[in-house]
């Protein structure tokens, strides 16, 4: 494992030196391993599942501070179950994203979002991303917080799944994932930024202005294939649930599916521990039928909050 994250970290670092030549887009291919049939077609049927839907109400909206209020009460939850348990909220003018850095919020001070995104927000970020830096940092193997190699794609799987489970999955979000690995399918297959737009706008039917920030993404720093993971993690993270897999055992740190047998023997000897956090949603038994529908096949597209 510590092997494997040597190599990644190796491959990340070539990328930084990398940016703005061909040779960013390859490692790019290398480092997210490409888009597989199996994906595209899952992205090909939500969008053609699932229409984009008209706009939210724009004058309902909250604003960064609102928001942070809310974050603040997660992180109350959090202490309730670990008085340890210590995290900021970071209002900044120099962020552009809302994101999680060492398990801290940072949100935008311009930031604005509609209060359905919001409650989603909060568990993406602070009931996935913070939660599991927490828990692996309970860990005698530290890395956990941070991330053994490849974690990427089931911390974002758990997060879009999380949306779903509180209610604030929309069609347009599930629509953006899928759109994401339909342009870097296309970008593999030698498409340009004219091309993709084109095709998201025309065949997809996606808005101009997503499709504009779906592409312009995709084609940052001449190719990078970070945004298929988002669809990528639900996908493989579907597919354990359908399996019998328990969502519970997923959160006692950051790392991939392919390490779940070796974390599972560890926590079995008494090397690892259970997680000490659990989200807020897991109280809730409408999440257990939601986790149950999708136990028995429920398709991606059907897995919106309307």
């Amino acid at each position: 494992m510590f092997s494997e994250k040597r190599e990644e970290l190796d491959q990340q670092i070539t990328m930084l030196n990398e940016r703005g030549t061909s040779n960013f887009f390859y490692s790019s291919i290398r480092l997210y391993k490409g888009v597989e049939n199996t994906l595209k077609a899952e992205a090909k049927e939500i969008l053609e599942e699932v229409p984009e839907q008209i706009a939210e109400n724009k004058a309902d909206l909250m604003d960064a501070l609102e928001f942070s209020t809310l974050a603040r009460k997660e992180f109350e939850y959090f202490q309730s179950q670990d008085p340890k348990f210590k995290s900021k909220v970071h209002i900044r003018n120099d962020v552009n994203i809302l994101m999680v850095s060492r398990g801290e919020l940072y949100i935008p001070a311009d930031y604005k979002m509609g209060r359905a995104e919001a409650k989603a927000l909060i568990q993406h970020e602070i009931g996935t991303h913070v939660l599991t830096f927490y828990n692996g940092k309970q860990q005698p193997l530290t890395q956990l917080s941070v991330g053994l190699a490849d974690y990427d794609p089931l911390q974002e799987g758990i997060a879009v799944l999380s949306e779903y489970l509180v209610g604030g999955l929309t069609a347009n979000r599930l629509r953006i994932l899928a759109g994401r690995v339909i342009a870097g399918a296309a970008l593999l297959e030698g498409a340009d930024f004219k091309s993709i737009f084109n095709m998201l706008f025309r065949e997809y039917g996606f808005s101009k202005e997503r499709a504009f920030n779906i592409t312009s993404r995709m084609l940052q720093g001449g190719g990078f294939l970070k945004d298929i993971i988002y669809l990528k993690g639900l996908v493989e993270l579907k597919e354990y649930l359908e399996n019998d897999g328990e969502l519970e055992a997923l959160l006692a740190g950051k790392f991939a599916l392919k390490h779940l047998d070796v974390i599972n023997e560890l926590t079995q000897r008494n090397i690892l521990k259970k997680p000490v956090l659990k989200p807020r949603y897991l109280e809730h038994e409408s999440v257990n039928l939601k986790i149950n529908k999708i136990r028995k096949g429920l398709p991606l597209s059907k897995m919106i909050n309307q």
